[in-house]
């Protein structure tokens, strides 16, 4: 229905305008619940042990930059996602780059945005979240909340996570956006290390990295990894969009999302577990969007496997479908659970 019908009339307007479109739906969380309700997805052998002693419902989370403002978060974890990145969150409100400012490449199904972190800032934001942890006895049976953070400079990161942890979860550090080059100091390994070495960490972090096409980026990342792991990281998100020109966005470039970039992030996952090994989590990020993608990323070797760009060309029941498709091929298989299940994913086409 949503492919069919829902997504032309959807994309026949600019891109933000069908996204407020969607959010006015999205914030009525007593829509959801009843969608929630008649899901079949709820399965524990999709659980998986995450970090911290938490489990999650699902190994599929959604990835930042959706809902940048935490403003739906419920609802999205309603959807069948086994956690839900709210953010990414700034310490001020800021509106971002110019309009326009994302553009669709609807034939390879994949996004190019300059966004620039637009938000409305830490404060409008915890004031949300204060509300939110009033209803977390009503969302026990759901997935976990992990909150993005980034800043323009040392003082203005350490702030944002001092005043957003005691709210999630977990906290993902963004310092890989291509859309706004201040971040860019943090991919400097001494004033990274400053950073991590400088957080009152209480709660599992992650860092977003950038993605790697040529062996001097990736001398970059891989001494970024390096430097994060000896401060005590838990893991990473593998990785952000892919920086690119378009003459479609007001400031000419950006990044890209959405299923060009699995390859990509397949080799990266493969590269960094043969270099580093398995003592930290990774999540996989970029072009998952069917159970079968998502089951390439686990195999390559990351522990979850996020998406974005899928759910606005597949629709708001993407995470049923890939839980349904999953929990199907665990009884196909004779897996026990989702852990057997990537074991047997070398095999899947056999069967």
């Amino acid at each position: 229905m949503y492919e069919n019908l829902l997504r032309p009339i959807l994309f026949k307007l600019p891109p933000e305008k069908a996204q407020s479109f969607a959010d006015f739906f999205l914030k009525r969380q007593l829509i959801w619940e009843v969608y929630h309700s008649f899901l079949k997805t709820s399965d524990p052998r999709l659980q998986i042990s995450y970090t911290n002693n938490q489990n999650l419902p699902s190994p599929l989370g959604f990835a930042a930059g959706y809902d940048k403002d935490c403003e739906f978060l419920t609802s999205l974890l309603l959807l069948g996602f086994g956690y839900v990145i709210g953010g990414t969150i700034v310490n001020s409100p800021r509106y971002g780059n110019e309009k326009p400012r994302i553009a669709r490449n609807i034939k390879e199904e994949s996004l190019i945005n300059a966004l620039g972190f637009p938000s409305k800032g830490k404060t409008y934001v915890t004031n949300l979240l204060e509300k939110y942890q009033k209803t977390l006895p009503k969302r026990s049976n759901l997935g976990k909340i992990m909150l993005s953070i980034s800043g323009l400079d040392h003082e203005d990161l350490l702030s944002c996570h001092s005043d957003i942890q005691p709210y999630t979860d977990f906290l993902e550090i963004n310092i890989s956006s291509p859309n706004t080059s201040n971040i860019k100091i943090f991919q400097e390994q001494d004033n990274l290390s400053k950073l991590l070495n400088s957080l009152n960490k209480q709660k599992p972090l992650f860092l977003k990295l950038a993605p790697y096409t040529s062996n001097e980026e990736k001398e970059l990342v891989f001494s970024l990894i390096k430097t994060a792991i000896s401060c005590g990281i838990d893991g990473f998100t593998i990785s952000n969009t892919k920086p690119t020109t378009d003459e479609r966005l007001a400031v000419g470039k950006g990044g890209m999302s959405g299923k060009p970039l699995l390859t990509q992030t397949i080799q990266m996952i493969k590269e960094i577990r043969s270099e580093f090994g398995f003592d930290f989590i990774i999540n996989g990020c970029g072009g998952i969007s069917n159970a079968y993608d998502l089951l390439s990323v686990l195999d390559a070797g990351a522990n979850t496997g996020q998406l974005l760009t899928s759910f606005i060309y597949k629709g708001p029941n993407v995470a049923n479908n890939i839980n349904r498709t999953l929990v199907t091929l665990i009884e196909k298989t004779g897996s026990e659970n989702i852990t057997e299940l990537v074991q047997q994913y070398p095999n899947l086409d056999k069967l």
